[in-house]
């Protein structure tokens, strides 16, 4: 997942109302976070927690709590930070202040992150765990969609334009997230998993509004070149140019049906379309493990 869709969320944070010394320690943990820089941020984050709870500051801890949840999300830590995001939800819950469900919902949409984090992460054989993560990640974004709409009637109600609008593109953001997460397509009739592959392109589970996506069942020696087993297929997004290393490609009747397929020097494997110039290629985007 890009590091600026977590950054976007630190930023969205309601800091409005934290002691002076807590919000310039998480104003320096989300200029970490832009720099991608993961271990300043889990300092700085904790240091503020510290701070906070010196402060009698819950909100604030809260806070840093997300800051902290998400830098560990970023380096791959999940259980410790579900951890520290449900601690923050739990921490604004308790807080009955229409404002707090601007933190409470937004420590739930930290959750859907990290849940769809994981799930790209893993490797691509543990299909089911990748679908029980999703749906993880979806009730999440869910629940963060409801307490965030709670707390755009109570600014709405104030007269806080900017929390408000800011509250809004959050939720759409949302919305989005909950719209894309594929897991199950159908093929001829018959059902398929979705699961991410290593090096693939890394817009999945997110489709593409101006892309075209198309399924392809793979046969043959070139399955190993993704760790295919016999029946599984791959959903390829075209178009995109580029050039690359060329292999042959046949479909599970033996035919060759996209001609070439491309291997950049990063690992994305493409294809060119079929009839097409040779160097239109399409971005691999999932493989597909059937399913009953």
């Amino acid at each position: 997942m890009d590091s600026q869709v977590f950054c976007a969320l630190i930023r969205r944070l309601d800091t409005g109302a934290l002691q002076e010394v807590v919000r310039e320690s998480l104003g320096q943990s989300l200029s970490a976070c832009e720099a991608g820089d993961r271990r300043l941020m889990i300092e700085l984050s904790q240091s503020a927690k510290q701070m906070a709870w010196e402060c009698r500051d819950q909100a604030g801890q809260a806070t840093a709590s997300i800051h902290l949840g998400i830098a560990l999300a970023q380096m791959n830590q999940f259980d410790t930070a579900i951890h520290a995001c449900e601690w923050a939800k739990r921490t604004y819950h308790r807080n009955p202040a229409r404002r707090q469900r601007h933190g409470e919902g937004m420590a739930a949409y930290g959750l859907g992150l990290i849940f769809q984090h994981h799930s790209t992460w893993l490797f691509r054989n543990q299909a089911k765990a990748i679908g029980h993560l999703r749906a993880r990640a979806t009730s999440h974004y869910q629940v963060s969609l409801s307490l965030l709409e709670q707390a755009a009637q109570h600014y709405a109600s104030v007269g806080d334009t900017k929390q408000f609008l800011n509250l809004g593109e959050t939720c759409r953001d949302i919305r989005h997230r909950i719209a894309c997460q594929i897991s199950i397509i159908y093929v001829d009739g018959a059902k398929y998993q979705l699961v991410p592959v290593e090096h693939a392109d890394q817009t999945f589970p997110d489709p593409q509004p101006n892309a075209d996506y198309h399924p392809i069942l793979i046969g043959g020696d070139i399955g190993q070149e993704f760790g295919l087993s016999p029946g599984d297929g791959v959903l390829v997004r075209y178009p995109v140019q580029d050039d690359a290393i060329e292999h042959h490609l046949e479909t599970h009747d033996g035919t060759v049906r996209a001609g070439l397929f491309q291997r950049d020097a990063q690992g994305k494997i493409r294809f060119p379309l079929p009839g097409a110039d040779e160097s239109k290629a399409g971005f691999v985007t999932a493989i597909l493990k059937p399913t009953n």
